[in-house]
């Protein structure tokens, strides 16, 4: 994971949404990185247990990515096969609101939505 694709400066509006910038668990994309993941500090939204808006850099520009933390359900039967990811869940928004409204109005033929057994992710305070 490149850090300076991932801005960790919250602004006041990102405050106002409950934006923080935290250190989460295993954090990158998917097979971008070879077993183990590490944890990366970035600017986040906690949307549920398994689901976080993240504060990216997108072709030079702020935007915001929706991850889902969960195992491939293809490993329903031997979940402990698998190691836990992100999952991307929509395209990055460069509309904070409007990502979070998408989110809040449900996942229904978002990406990957229906292959992810999701987990609870782990963070820390930055």
């Amino acid at each position: 994971m490149k850090d300076e694709n991932y801005p960790q400066e919250i602004t006041a509006d990102e405050k106002r949404l409950g934006f923080e910038l935290l250190g989460l668990e295993s954090y990158g994309l998917l097979h971008e990185t070879i077993p183990p993941l590490s944890d990366a500090r970035v600017v986040v939204k906690r949307l549920s247990p398994s689901d976080v808006l993240v504060k990216i850099l997108f072709s030079g520009e702020i935007a915001y990515s929706h991850k889902k933390f969960g195992k491939d359900v293809a490993y329903i039967r031997h979940p402990e096969d698998a190691r836990c990811e992100w999952w991307p869940i929509f395209a990055p928004c460069p509309d904070a609101k409007f990502a979070i409204a998408r989110f809040e109005a449900g996942s229904k033929g978002a990406a990957f939505v229906n292959v992810i057994i999701p987990f609870q992710f782990k963070f820390t305070p930055a």
